[in-house]
C-alpha cells in the first residue's frame, strides 16, 4: 500500500512540474514580447527558436532530475528499473534530436526544433514556405537516422 502511495506522490510531482513549466514557458514568452514591442519577424522568430529549446531542456532537466531520485530513494526495484529505462529513453531522444537538428541545419535551414515522441517526430523549421523538395530533403535525413517512416514525420513550417 505505502508503495502505491509512494508512486501517486511522485506521479503528482510529475504532473505538477510539468505544469509549472508550461506556465513558466507562457510567462517567459508573454514578457519577452511585451518587453520588446517593436521587434522585427526575425527576432521573434529568433526568440520562439530559442526559448523553445531553453524551456525543452529545463523540463528534461527536471525529468531527469526527479527520475534520479525515484532512483535514489529506491522505492521498490520495479520503480528503480522503470525509472531507469525512461531516464535512458530520455537521454537517447535529447541525442537522436540534437544530431537531426544539427543534419537539418547542415542542409541550409536557418532553425529547426525536432520533438520525439514513441509515434511520431515533430518538426517546426524556421521557413514559411516550403518546396517538396526541402521537405524531402528533411525526411530523407529523418528516416535514415532513426527507425522512423515517412508517415510518422510531421513538418510544420514556422512563419
Amino acid at each position: 500500500m505505502k508503495a502505491n502511495k509512494k508512486k501517486i506522490i511522485i506521479l503528482v510531482s510529475m504532473v505538477v512540474l510539468l505544469v509549472a513549466t508550461g506556465v513558466l514557458n507562457y510567462l517567459t514568452n508573454v514578457r519577452v514580447l511585451d518587453a520588446d514591442d517593436v521587434q522585427t519577424t526575425g527576432s521573434v522568430t529568433l526568440n520562439f527558436f530559442e526559448s523553445t529549446k531553453k524551456n525543452r531542456e529545463l523540463s528534461r532537466t527536471e525529468q531527469i532530475a526527479i527520475l534520479n531520485e525515484i532512483i535514489a530513494v529506491n522505492a521498490s526495484t520495479e520503480s528503480v528499473i522503470e525509472a531507469e529505462a525512461e531516464k535512458i529513453a530520455i537521454v537517447n531522444s535529447m541525442q537522436t534530436e540534437l544530431l537531426l537538428e544539427s543534419l537539418i541545419i547542415a542542409k541550409g535551414f536557418d532553425d529547426v526544433i525536432v520533438a520525439i515522441s514513441p509515434k511520431l517526430v515533430n518538426i517546426v523549421v524556421n521557413k514559411a514556405d516550403m518546396t517538396i523538395e526541402e521537405s524531402a530533403k528533411i525526411f530523407d535525413i529523418v528516416v535514415s537516422q532513426t527507425d522512423y517512416e515517412a508517415h510518422e514525420i510531421q513538418i510544420v513550417p514556422y512563419a
